[in-house]
């Protein structure tokens, strides 16, 4: 029968990988073993022999992998044959002469400023323009050298641009130039914008200037931004000025008030003592830089401000730059959300994270204007762009915006004076209050699209509602724990907060993450203590201050909407700080600095702080009908 063939081979022996019986027979005189003992001693032989056949083919080809890998480059050589022209090559002569008809327009400038200044004889003018001659020569032969040797004409118009930028930085006044720089900040499109999967045409104008050059640029010794180089010429430019005299940004221009210039030198101080705190406990210099590197340009970039913006008469301006990034990162966020294929999940910020600072004070900009002087082009300017911004807000889906956009208006609420508008939205918010709570109450745990706006309020406030939250609950309780260890004085910089309890580890997304903890008002607390926090942000409070003693003592309805848009820019940063690393984002820079500016010109212009040369000569800060209160 079948099952005693099976036996009988069973039984036989089984010839190995050598030849060599596996299982030998059974002597004649033992007594014969069970059957199924038998079987499995058959199978398991079997299956001892397969695996050591495997064994040594795994390790011959493990042998002849390893010779192969280091044979290898000794084996092969790619030959790349040599290749004839089509045709000639020749320079494209348009390009050349288009080159050439640019650089005449570059030397035209440099000879229109400098070869014949007014009241100067001609032969001063020429030894004057003997540097800016030379220049413009040396930068006309490398663009026409490049365009005749390269095949991008963005490169080759490289040294141009550069050359006229530099002009740009030190002919301008300063109130043009750091208006410019504002815009191009605010609209710049950083590294990492949009999650990385969608880049603007020109990003890389964004990159040059948010990132360190030797990201974009192939120079390794470049370890600073663009925007460090633009704001330290400006710098030298206000400085070359005040020292030689010239009246180009101080004709017109208000004093800045001390105490707002002392505060911010005081914070200066405490940057540079919690680095050398930190440094001195065994603190890491590379992390100090990133830690450092935006708060420090913060501060340097008031004091610049306050020697570039005269006065009121820059107010406008400066609000239209705001509005205007603002209303172009809308309109950018809402093409991304239609342009590009990906849900919310894989593409979670259409533009960046920092983008909500910017929105949120826009629109509470509008709506200050139109809150302080509602007027038929103050609705209208109101009704035609806060529709945009409310675009960009939903297509963004960044929550904090809203809770930024809240805190903005609650303040504009309780710093304005009770007028008819006002009380009437008191009774509105009161009738109004028993539907928001029951709204609340029936979609707490709702999905539906009707209830997202009680989605948003639960995540939170909710710890449990998703990772996201608790993973910040976890940071901020272990930052809290880090300030009691340390209350007064904090850890210093550059040292990493303890861990009390542990979440995830963030090191492969950023690995500074236990340097610059996504909660940046709590991290500025552990990191320089109850002390040091407060020596950090003096110049914002000084600014904040000087803003609503100058809303309290002007009548005009821009200055009190200016007034009131110090204090939003300040309060959206704290905000954004507690939820999102404002500390070390430039958008924090280009929105806090020009406000402060603003605050201390308007607090001497309004008389809320009269200059000591001024107080001594007893002269009038304002006029009784500015000072005036409604």
């Amino acid at each position: 029968s079948a099952t005693a063939r099976r036996r009988r081979e069973v039984a036989d022996p089984v010839e190995g990988a050598a030849g060599s019986p596996v299982a030998p027979r059974p002597s004649p005189d033992r007594r014969a073993a069970p059957p199924g003992l038998v079987a499995a001693r058959g199978r398991l032989s079997i299956v001892a022999l397969r695996h050591e056949r495997l064994l040594r083919r795994i390790e011959s080809a493990r042998i002849e992998l390893d010779v192969v890998r280091a044979a290898f480059g000794y084996r092969y050589m790619i030959v790349v044959p040599a290749e004839q022209p089509v045709e000639p090559a020749r320079p494209r002569v348009l390009v050349v002469l288009s080159g050439s008809v640019l650089c005449g327009i570059v030397l035209g400038a440099f000879l229109a400023r400098t070869l014949v200044p007014s009241g100067k004889s001609t032969v001063a003018g020429l030894r004057r323009a003997i540097g800016p001659l030379l220049a413009s020569a040396v930068v006309a032969l490398a663009t026409i050298g490049l365009l005749a040797t390269t095949s991008s004409p963005v490169v080759a118009v490289a040294p141009t641009l550069l050359a006229l930028v530099l002009w740009w930085l030190v002919a301008a006044p300063l109130h043009r130039s750091v208006l410019v720089l504002t815009f191009l900040m605010l609209v710049a499109e950083a590294p990492g914008d949009s999650s990385g999967h969608w880049a603007s045409p020109w990003s890389l104008l964004g990159h040059l200037l948010d990132a360190n050059l030797n990201v974009t640029l192939p120079i390794p010794a470049l370890r600073f931004a663009g925007v460090d180089v633009l704001a330290a010429i400006l710098g030298g430019v206000a400085l070359w000025r005040r020292m030689t005299g010239d009246r180009i940004d101080t004709r017109g221009a208000l004093p800045s008030p001390r105490p707002l210039v002392g505060a911010v030198f005081l914070s200066l101080g405490a940057l540079a003592a919690l680095v050398a705190s930190g440094l001195a406990q065994g603190g890491d210099f590379g992390q100090v830089l990133w830690q450092v590197h935006v708060p420090g340009v913060l501060l340097l970039m008031v004091l610049l401000l306050l020697a570039a913006i005269r006065g009121p008469v820059d107010l406008p301006a400066l609000g239209r730059v705001v509005v205007l990034a603002a209303l172009f990162k809308s309109l950018m966020a809402v093409w991304v959300r239609a342009t590009v294929d990906l849900p919310r999940e894989s593409l979670p910020t259409a533009t960046s994270h920092a983008d909500s600072m910017l929105f949120a004070t826009a629109t509470c900009i509008l709506l200050a204007l139109a809150w302080e002087r509602p007027g038929r082009l103050e609705l209208r300017r109101l009704l035609l762009l806060s529709p945009v911004l409310v675009a960009g807000m939903v297509a963004n889906n960044r929550r904090l915006v809203w809770v930024e956009l809240a805190a903005g208006l609650l303040f504009v609420y309780f710093l304005s004076p009770r007028t008819r508008v006002k009380r009437a939205f008191q009774r509105a918010a009161v009738l109004a209050s028993p539907i928001l709570v029951l709204y609340l109450a029936v979609g707490w745990n709702s999905g539906s699209r009707v209830f997202a706006p009680a989605a948003k309020v639960r995540s939170l406030v909710d710890s449990k509602s998703d990772r996201s939250t608790e993973e910040r609950d976890v940071e901020n309780y272990n930052l809290i724990k880090n300030l009691q260890d340390h209350p007064l004085f904090g850890m210093g910089f550059g040292r990493e907060y303890v861990q009390y309890t542990r979440g995830d580890d963030l090191s492969h997304i950023f690995p500074q993450w236990r340097f610059i903890p996504h909660n940046s008002v709590l991290g500025l607390l552990a990191f320089g203590g109850v002390l040091g926090f407060t020596a950090l942000l003096w110049f914002l409070t000084v600014g904040v201050y000087l803003a609503a003693r100058a809303y309290r003592s002007t009548a005009d309805p821009r200055m009190r909407a200016a007034c009131l848009s110090v204090v939003v820019v300040a309060v959206v940063f704290l905000v954004q700080a507690y939820g999102d690393m404002a500390i070390v984002s430039w958008h924090s820079v280009f929105l806090v600095a020009p406000a402060l500016a603003v605050a201390g010109k308007l607090a001497v212009f309004t008389g809320a702080w009269v200059p000591a040369r001024r107080r001594s000569r007893r002269v009038p800060a304002a006029s009784p009908a500015l000072r005036a209160v409604p």
